[in-house]
Formats: C-alpha cells, sequence, structure tokens
C-alpha cells in the first residue's frame, strides 16, 4: 500500500513538484527512548487525555512511549492493541538498531478502524532510499516549517507533534 502511495505521488507530480512526508522520526525516537532522560514528560498529557489507553502515567516507561510512536498496536496500554504482537519485554529494545526496526515492523499490518495507529517506522535513510529508488531527483531532510515548497511551510502542514516528527521532501 505505501509503495503504491509513493508511486503514484511521483507519478502525479509536475517535474520540480514537491511530495512533503511528516512522520514520526524512528530514529530520534530510538536514540531518545534508549536511556532515562525526560523528553517524554510532555507525552504524558495525551495518555491522560486519550480514552484508548488505560494507564496511570506513572507506570509508563521510555520504551512504553517509544512504543506508541512507532508500533501502536504493540503497546501494552492500548486498549486496541494486537495482543498477539504486545511488547511486554523491553530487555534489549534499544541495544540494536537494525533489530529493533525488524521487531518493531514485524506483524504489523493496516487495520482500518485504526487509522491513528502508527505501523511503519521511518527514518531519513529509508525514506531517501524509496524516494531516489522511484526517481525523486532530489531528497532533502527538512526542518517544521521548511519546506522547498512556500505552499507547505506554515504552521498548518503539522498540527501534531512536531518536537518529534521527521521532515521529508521528495522533489521530483
Amino acid at each position: 500500500m505505501l509503495i503504491f502511495f509513493f508511486e503514484e505521488c511521483f507519478r502525479v507530480l509536475k517535474n520540480n513538484g514537491c511530495l512533503r512526508i511528516a512522520v514520526p522520526d524512528f530514529k530520534y525516537l530510538f536514540e531518545m527512548s534508549s536511556f532515562d532522560n525526560e523528553y517524554f514528560e510532555w507525552k504524558k498529557e495525551f495518555f491522560l487525555g486519550s480514552s484508548n489507553y488505560d494507564v496511570d502515567v506513572d507506570q509508563l516507561t521510555q520504551a512504553d512511549f517509544f512504543i506508541r510512536e512507532a508500533a501502536t498496536a504493540k503497546g501494552r496500554f492500548y486498549k486496541n492493541k494486537v495482543d498477539e504482537l504486545v511488547l511486554e519485554n523491553f530487555d534489549n529494545l534499544f541495544d540494536d538498531y537494525g533489530k529493533t526496526i525488524t521487531n518493531i515492523n514485524s506483524g504489523l499490518q493496516f487495520r482500518e478502524s485504526y487509522t491513528g495507529d502508527h505501523i511503519t517506522p521511518w527514518d531519513y535513510s529509508m525514506l531517501k532510499e524509496r524516494g531516489e529508488n522511484l526517481g525523486f531527483s532530489r531528497v532533502i531532510q527538512s526542518k517544521y516549517q521548511g519546506s522547498v515548497s512556500a505552499a507547505m511551510q506554515g504552521p498548518l502542514f503539522d498540527l501534531t507533534a512536531p518536537p518529534m516528527s521527521l521532515y521529508v521532501d521528495l522533489i521530483k
């Protein structure tokens, strides 16, 4: 499904047209989650205000925040979790980036009733490789409100979570 999305975007874009992608920055979140720190303090409000979670925020670990952004349906406190995929044991989760990508991504599928679930962890190198393989002439790691396209520079482009987002502009 995602391959079709990228191919179709490439097909319909005019020359020099821009496809702008904003996704949770998996590599950044992996690094921020791999040691004890206060990065995710700002995300506690999300869990408190969400009817999809039944958790005392004091129970949440760095790994729980990470799983929410990387593989929502595997979260141990997520009410709509896929039980057979839930990650309970976080030992070694942050030891090897490549293994974590494989483990986090395995078994996840799009579920039409849960369109807000994150199921595909992306980082810049993955998006760059995908874009170059499709024929985009440039793939640029961008910034919040920093698109090469003036139409996509405003604050309305990403209202969700700029502090943890990866922005990539793919130019045809």
